[in-house]
């Protein structure tokens, strides 16, 4: 009990020695706001009045946060945490007494500068942010570019905070965890803001791209081209913010010793990704070269019966490159995690063929099907009219 409060009256000085430099603080700031000299600039010493605010209340909760810490590393290592207290107070001299101010004097100058330095940072990045949005005349990256620049803002700021911590610590001779641990979160952290970064950036690349595309697709027959494969933009931005995702949280778990061991599946899943992305791609390229193979004498006479009958056989051939591709992209994802399929292929093997014995009758049907596309007795657009009723037309 008597432990308990020795630790409540520590942060009780803290945030009470805080409550007295915060009075002293609006009381120096409220004589200068009056005084007839400095009348002209009250604006900037209530700017100033309120960095110094902040500061103060930022170093005394990382001030109690560091009693908390400190209590609790004595209370494991089973010590009287009043007595060592008093003790190590009394081994001070005035001399570390006097570092101790400076290393304060310090990081209050570090905190001021960064709080400063805000205003600057986003007034430039804003006027940067309007400065790229006019220099094109697209209109659809507009929206892609005011989110990059404010994730810009908003890492560079928090970064700044947080190397200006790392430096408080250093100052004060915290203990050497505690600085390695923040250094260690700034790494993290700017790991994190450089990935969501570039994700940003490809979010510009790609809108800018399509806005493009749309606008010269009748001029140009590249363009006309990327239209076909434009219904696959927003599976590819997926994928590729995906795998950078995966990339950089596997940068930034490298970055602890504990679990640095688990990035090696950060490396694997983004092989996975890659390789989902690039055979729903080539399925797609496979459906154009097959239509344009078959249909290369560009007879689109949909009347005759050559046209039906490529008709009929594009999509089916169309169907069995697909689960080809995917067949085989299956196999790559298992080499890609490290899974021999060799075994997995021979028990689906055996199951295949239990049952195919047990659906001789599909099998029958699929197989009858296939003879009568090959024997031309019906394609596509072919009815069967009774009776003159139309009874079944056929589709693709």
């Amino acid at each position: 009990m008597n432990t308990i409060l020795f630790i409540c009256l520590e942060i009780a000085i803290i945030y009470g020695l805080t409550f007295v430099l915060l009075w002293i603080n609006n009381k120096a700031f409220k004589v200068l706001k009056q005084s007839n000299i400095f009348k002209a600039r009250q604006s900037i010493f209530t700017n100033v009045q309120a960095n110094i605010r902040f500061i103060l209340i930022i170093l005394s909760t990382l001030a109690a946060c560091a009693v908390l810490v400190f209590n609790f590393w004595l209370f494991y290592q089973n010590k009287y945490i009043p007595g060592y207290t008093r003790a190590l107070f009394q081994k001070f001299s005035p001399e570390n007494w006097l570092n101790i101010g400076l290393a304060i004097f310090k990081t209050l100058i570090i905190f001021g500068l960064i709080n400063y330095l805000k205003t600057p940072i986003i007034y430039g990045l804003t006027k940067a942010c309007v400065f790229v949005q006019d220099l094109d005349d697209i209109e659809g990256n507009d929206e892609s570019i005011a989110k990059f620049f404010a994730t810009a803002q908003t890492a560079i700021i928090n970064s700044l905070w947080l190397i200006g911590l790392n430096l408080a610590l250093l100052f004060l001779n915290f203990p050497e965890i505690l600085i390695q641990g923040n250094y260690t979160l700034v790494k993290i952290y700017a790991i994190f803001s450089l990935g969501t970064l570039i994700l940003r950036s490809v979010s510009i690349v790609i809108d800018s791209l399509d806005h493009l595309s749309i606008r010269f697709s009748q001029s140009n027959h590249i363009v006309q081209i990327y239209q076909q494969f434009r219904h696959l933009l927003g599976f590819l931005r997926k994928c590729l913010e995906t795998a950078i995702a995966i990339l950089f949280t596997t940068f930034a778990i490298k970055q602890i010793e504990v679990i640095a061991d688990l990035a090696t599946f950060g490396e694997k899943l983004v092989k996975v990704v890659a390789i989902v992305g690039i055979s729903r791609v080539l399925v797609e390229i496979s459906k154009i070269m097959i239509t344009k193979l078959i249909f290369i004498d560009g007879n689109q006479d949909d009347n005759t019966q050559e046209y039906k009958m490529k008709s009929t056989f594009v999509p089916l051939i169309q169907s069995i490159v697909k689960y080809l591709i995917f067949f085989f992209s299956g196999i790559f994802i298992l080499y890609a995690l490290g899974i021999n399929p060799l075994p997995i292929l021979a028990a689906a093997g055996i199951l295949g063929v239990g049952i195919s014995l047990g659906a001789q009758t599909l099998i029958k049907d699929i197989i009858a099907g296939f003879f009568i596309l090959f024997e031309g007795n019906f394609f596509v657009g072919d009815f069967v009219k009774i009776n003159n009723n139309i009874v079944a037309t056929f589709k693709q």
